[in-house]
C-alpha cells in the first residue's frame, strides 16, 4: 500500500511541476512576445521621427532605409529596427517596424513585425531667403552701346530696380515713387551697379517734392562720380543715396533640372485626377529640351473647354495643381508645375487662385489684351488690392534662342505676378504689370507702367534662390501588426 501510494505522490508532483514549467514557458514566451511588439512600434516611431527631422528631406526615397539593409537600435530586452519605401507619385511612404527579443525557450529568436503609411507634404509657400524677388532686375552688362538697361519714351517705374550694369533713361521715362495708401504703395528703391544717363530733361528719378525712398548709383551720373543727388546738379531725389547699397541682392539660379524631375503635376509625376479637356502634356520624350521644349504651345486658358489636373496624395491631400474654367475665368494653381515646352495665356481678365511655381522649358507670353492676374475687380486687374503673399504665380522661362525674348507681355496686356527669364523680357506697349521680374534686360516698350507692389515676404514651393522646406509627416494611417 505504501508503495502504490508513493508511486501515485511522485506522478502528482512530476505532473504538477511539469504543468508548472509549462506555463511558466508559456508565460514567458508571451512576455518575450509583447516586448517584439513593443519594439516593432518603436521601429514605426523611430521611422516617423526621421521622416520629421527638418533636416531630412522627406520626399527624397532615401530619407529611409530599404527593407534589405534596415536601420537598428538597442533597447532593453531586445532589437528595433525599421526601414520604409516611397512611392513618389503620392508622397506616400509605406513604413514597417520590426521587434526581435531572443526566445526564452531557446528556439529562434521571437519576431514582431508592424507596418503603417504615411503622408509627407511639403508647404506649398514658405518664407522669402532672397530679396532680388522684390525687385525689378536686369543683369546683362557690357552692352556695345553702353546702355544695359534703357527706360524708353513715356515708361513709369514706380516699383524697386535693381540694374547690374548701366541705366539709361530717353524722352519721357522717369522713375517715380508710388502714389496711395503705405500698405499699397511700397518704397520705391533704385540699385545700379554701373552708370546712370539721363538723355532728356525730363528723364528724372523722383523729383524734388516726390522723392524715391532710396538711390545707390555706383557709376556715378552723365560721366561723373560720384552723382550729385537732391539739388547737386543730377535729376536723381531720393530720401537716401549713395554708390553702395546697405543690402545686396543677387539674381538667384532656377534648378530647371531639379524641378523637371520632381514638380508635381510634371513629367516624372503626373496629374492622378483629371477631368475636362485642353490639360497640357508636361512631356512628349522623356528628356529636358532646349530651347523650346517637346511639347508645342499651349494655351494655358482655353476660351472655350474646362480642365483639371491634380496630383494626390494618398491620404487625399492636393500636393499641386493647375485647373481651368474658361466660364469663370479662374485658373486654380498650387505647387510647383513642370511643363516642357511654350506656354501662352489668350483670356481677359484670367483670375489665377493659389500659389505656384510653373517651370516652362520653352516660352511664355501673354497675347494682346490678355490679363493674368491675382486680383481682379470691375473686369479688370485690380492694382489696389492684389496680395502676392497669399495669392502668387511665379513663372519660370527657360527659352534661349538668342533671337528672342524669354518672357512677352504683348500690347495692353495686364500681369501680376513674378517673372524669371533666362533672356530678356520684353513688355509691350501701353501694358501694365504689377509684381517682380528677373531677366537679363527688361524691356519696356512706350507707355509701359510698373506699379508698386507689397513687400513680398512669402513665396510658393520652387521660388528660385529658397532652400526646399522638407516636407512634414501627417498622420499615419493603415496600421497593421
Amino acid at each position: 500500500m505504501a508503495l502504490v501510494v508513493m508511486s501515485v505522490m511522485t506522478v502528482v508532483v512530476t505532473t504538477a511541476m511539469t504543468y508548472s514549467s509549462q506555463n511558466q514557458g508559456s508565460a514567458q514566451r508571451s512576455k518575450a512576445d509583447q516586448v517584439a511588439f513593443a519594439l516593432a512600434e518603436a521601429g514605426l516611431n523611430n521611422a516617423v521621427a526621421t521622416l520629421g527631422n527638418p533636416s531630412v528631406n522627406a520626399l527624397s526615397a532615401t530619407a529611409l532605409p530599404e527593407a534589405a539593409h534596415p536601420e537598428s537600435a538597442q533597447y532593453e530586452g531586445g532589437t528595433a529596427q525599421w526601414w520604409g519605401q516611397l512611392d513618389p507619385a503620392t508622397q506616400t511612404w509605406s513604413l514597417v517596424g520590426r521587434g526581435i527579443v531572443r526566445n526564452p525557450t531557446g528556439a529562434g529568436d521571437v519576431v514582431r513585425t508592424t507596418s503603417e503609411q504615411i503622408d509627407v507634404l511639403a508647404d506649398l509657400t514658405q518664407p522669402l531667403n532672397n530679396q532680388a524677388w522684390n525687385y525689378l532686375m536686369a543683369t546683362r552688362t557690357g552692352d556695345g552701346d553702353g546702355c544695359d538697361e534703357e527706360l524708353r519714351q513715356s515708361v513709369t517705374i514706380s516699383a524697386p530696380m535693381y540694374i547690374y550694369g548701366n541705366l539709361c533713361l530717353y524722352n519721357t521715362a522717369s522713375i517715380m515713387p508710388a502714389t496711395g495708401p503705405p500698405n499699397q504703395a511700397p518704397a520705391v528703391n533704385l540699385v545700379v551697379n554701373g552708370s546712370v544717363w539721363f538723355n532728356q530733361p525730363q528723364n528724372t528719378i523722383g523729383r524734388s517734392n516726390q522723392r524715391i525712398a532710396s538711390a545707390y548709383i555706383a557709376g556715378g551720373c552723365n560721366g561723373h562720380t560720384p552723382c550729385r543727388p537732391n539739388g547737386g546738379g543730377d535729376p536723381v531725389w531720393a530720401n537716401a543715396t549713395g554708390e553702395t547699397p546697405p543690402v545686396s541682392a543677387s539674381r538667384p539660379t532656377a534648378d530647371w533640372d531639379s524641378w523637371y524631375a520632381n514638380a508635381s503635376p510634371g513629367p516624372h509625376h503626373p496629374c492622378n485626377q483629371v477631368s475636362g479637356t485642353g490639360r497640357p502634356a508636361f512631356d512628349n520624350n522623356g528628356t529636358r529640351d532646349l530651347p523650346n521644349g517637346s511639347v508645342p504651345l499651349w494655351n494655358m486658358t482655353p476660351p472655350s473647354t474646362d480642365y483639371a489636373c491634380r496630383v494626390v496624395s494618398g491620404g487625399g491631400s492636393v500636393i499641386g495643381e493647375l485647373s481651368w474654367n474658361h466660364t469663370s475665368k479662374v485658373l486654380t494653381v498650387r505647387g510647383v508645375i513642370y511643363i516642357d515646352g511654350s506656354v501662352e495665356v489668350s483670356e481677359s481678365p484670367v483670375n489665377y487662385q493659389g500659389s505656384a511655381s510653373l517651370y516652362i522649358s520653352g516660352y511664355f507670353q501673354e497675347r494682346q489684351d490678355a490679363q493674368l492676374c491675382g486680383g481682379v475687380s470691375g473686369g479688370t486687374c485690380d492694382f489696389g488690392a492684389w496680395n502676392p503673399n497669399t495669392e502668387l504665380l511665379l513663372i519660370m522661362a527657360a527659352g534661349d534662342d538668342g533671337s528672342r525674348a524669354s518672357v512677352t507681355l504683348n500690347q495692353s496686356s495686364r500681369f501680376q505676378g513674378g517673372l524669371y527669364a533666362a533672356n530678356d523680357i520684353v513688355v509691350g506697349q501701353s501694358a501694365i504689370f504689377e509684381g517682380p521680374m528677373m531677366g537679363g534686360s527688361l524691356v519696356f516698350n512706350n507707355s509701359v507702367t510698373a506699379q508698386p507692389f507689397p513687400l513680398i515676404d512669402t513665396v510658393p514651393l520652387g521660388t528660385p534662390g529658397n532652400p526646399n522646406v522638407y516636407a512634414k509627416p501627417q498622420t499615419p494611417r493603415n496600421f497593421a501588426g
